[in-house]
């Protein structure tokens, strides 16, 4: 799994309070980031991953699955994808042999490209 550089979490975030707080996620092509706020714009959390293998799904849904402050539910959630042709389908759709026409709904994909 990705290496942790940034763990910062406040004394005053607690889980109660996650339906005020929002949620913004920078993934990038060797990172992943989060910010928590709460409903005054004051951090509450934040944590910053490397990720050695971008092209690894398997890496990223590890680190989901293992951090406990992004499984909560948040007021608002927010994400953003840095590089590379992507998109983002919810689990509960998901299925993983129509993974390239999901990703043809927003880029054009080349026959000689692999799909993640």
């Amino acid at each position: 799994m990705g290496k942790v550089i940034k763990d910062i979490v406040e004394n005053t975030f607690t889980k109660k309070n996650t339906n005020t707080y929002e949620l913004s996620i920078l993934v990038g092509m060797g990172s992943f980031d989060y910010v928590v706020l709460d409903s005054q714009q004051h951090l509450q959390a934040l944590k910053s991953y490397t990720l050695n293998n971008f092209s690894d799904s398997s890496e990223l849904e590890q680190l989901l699955n293992l951090d406990p402050i992004i499984k909560y539910r948040y007021g608002n959630t927010r994400i953003a994808w840095a590089g590379g042709k992507n998109t983002l389908i919810p689990n509960r759709l998901f299925k993983a042999d129509e993974k390239k026409s999901y990703l043809q709904q927003t880029v054009e994909v080349a026959e000689t490209e692999q799909v993640f």
